[in-house]
């Protein structure tokens, strides 16, 4: 059944999510094939690899805690992973995780360019907004004004 899952996957187009939905509903009905779809985030082939990690954001919509025992792996992921694609669908599934306040800054320091620290001021035009709502929604940061974006922690 597992190579079915990332058969799914394979081919076609770089520009098409192939049949990701049709995965994701299949890992959706049976999370059982969950532990198959997580592996081909790691596939030699490109197109599985962006297409396992679409199929598994959609799959985990309503139900998170099959993504809880991939926790570590995902994070590491994310802060080594260069594929655009990947990290999109890496930064919708890692705020569905429970994190520790230092997995949440280590999520956030994956996305943005320089790292984020406690001192820094984030804005806008800095950082880009999927950055700043990916960080909002680890609890990392709030807005303390418009256009200005500081770490929760901070005084004001």
């Amino acid at each position: 059944m597992s190579q079915s899952i990332l058969k799914l996957l394979e081919g076609e187009d770089r520009r098409s999510i192939g049949r990701a939905d049709r995965a994701a509903a299949m890992v959706a009905q049976d999370a059982e094939l969950f532990p198959e779809l997580i592996a081909g985030l790691w596939s030699g082939d490109a197109l599985v690899r962006m297409r396992a990690a679409d199929a598994a954001e959609k799959a985990t919509r309503g139900n998170r805690e099959v993504l809880q025992p991939y926790k570590r792996e995902l994070l590491e992921l994310m802060a080594e992973t260069g594929e655009q694609e990947l990290r999109w669908h890496l930064a919708a599934m890692i705020p569905r995780l429970r994190l520790n306040a230092r997995e949440r800054q280590l999520a956030a320091s994956s996305v943005a360019p320089n790292g984020l620290n406690r001192a820094a001021r984030v804005s806008e035009r800095i950082y880009p907004q999927n950055t700043v709502t990916f960080c909002l929604s680890l609890g990392l940061l709030r807005q303390r004004k418009p256009g200005t974006i500081v770490f929760d922690s901070q005084e004001d």
